[in-house]
Parts: structure tokens; sequence; C-alpha cells
């Protein structure tokens, strides 16, 4: 069994002061409105985790690479994830399913899954599992810098193809942009992306 992440909004979720004072039962109630339908917005009913193999930082960190690689990400903002061991999940009687992770690390797709067949009850114990990490501080917050930092070794290390990250991204890294063909491009001053070549002409 691995360690489940999910990323959060920490401030959504009740304070610490309040997890130390009060028990579940007090505590779930009160969860706002905000912390379920921005934290634990599904799709499908379902609701997407990495699952790497410990607590460690290198493995944490993988999951936090797999979240900030996909194509679709234009920059880098603070991230905080929680995590919880997944027998934990399972024995709340909550689903877990394999499905391919959207990233462009390739390595990194297969950690991803999904808790499939959500309901109300069934967020109840999603909550549970987020207040209990959160009690227990299996929380973890990765500013801008930070990140940037563990983009940019992936990237030094070939664990990240850099043209498969969006060009805005390349730019807000401060690399030089290149497209998903390996050509070089510039941004142009309207706010968007074409071949230095073509300038050059």
């Amino acid at each position: 069994m691995g360690v489940c992440v999910r990323k959060i909004s920490k401030s959504k979720w009740p304070s610490e002061e309040d997890l130390e004072k009060k028990t579940d039962e007090e505590i779930l109630p009160t969860i706002k409105a905000d912390a379920l339908t921005s934290c634990l917005r599904t799709s499908q009913d379902e609701l997407s985790l990495w699952t790497v193999e410990n607590t460690s930082d290198d493995e944490i960190e993988k999951a936090i690479l797999a979240l900030i690689t996909n194509s679709r990400l234009e920059r880098l903002n603070t991230i905080q994830i929680v995590y919880f061991d997944e027998s934990n999940v399972t024995q709340l009687g909550l689903t877990l399913k394999k499905s391919p992770g959207d990233t462009v690390i390739s390595t990194y797709a297969d950690l991803h899954q999904d808790m499939i067949e959500l309901n109300f009850k069934k967020l109840g114990q999603v909550s549970l599992l987020i207040t209990s990490a959160l009690r227990d501080k299996r929380v973890k917050r990765y500013n801008e810098k930070k990140l940037t930092t563990l983009l940019l070794n992936a990237i030094k290390d070939g664990l990240v193809d850099q043209k498969k990250l969006h060009m805005l991204l390349q730019h807000k890294l401060k690399l030089n942009v290149i497209n998903s063909n390996g050509d070089a491009m510039s941004l142009h001053e309207d706010g968007y992306f074409v071949k230095t070549s073509d300038i050059e002409k």
C-alpha cells in the first residue's frame, strides 16, 4: 500500500486550533462548503489522487512534479497538499481505480488513481481523511520558488521534456522557449508565440 497525495487549499479547512480541540464528529458537520466544492471537486463522481510509495520528501515530490507538469499549466503557484495512507482509504470503504495521470512525465502517469463512485456519504469520508491528515501534520506547502527549482532540476536531469510544457510556463521559467516540434519560439508583443526564425527573416 502506498501514500495518496491530494492538492488542497488549507485555509478552507478547519484551523489547527479547532482540529486539536474538537473530535471528528464535531468537526465534519462544520466543514465549509468551499472546502468541499473547491478542494474536493469531482468529475463523473471521481476524485483525482497521486499515489507514491512512502512519505519521504523524494516520493512526495514525485506527486508534486506530476501536479505541475500537465501540458496545460501556464504558471506555477503555491501548492498545498495533504497525504494519507492508501490503506486508510480502503478501510473507509472508498474505492480506488488506476487511471492515466495528466502529466508530461510518462514514468509518473501510472502514479495516478481516482476515488470512484463518490456520493454525499463518501465525500464525508474523504473529508475525514483530509482532516485527519491535517491533524497529524501530514501536510506540505511548496511555494513558487521551490516549485521552480524542482521543475528546472527535473528538466536538467532529463526527467521532464521541456518542449512538452506549455510555452507560457517555459517563458515564466526563463527558459529559451521551444514548441512541441523543438522550434525556438519568441513571445510576440501581442501575447502570442511565433517562431524565432520567422521574426529573423
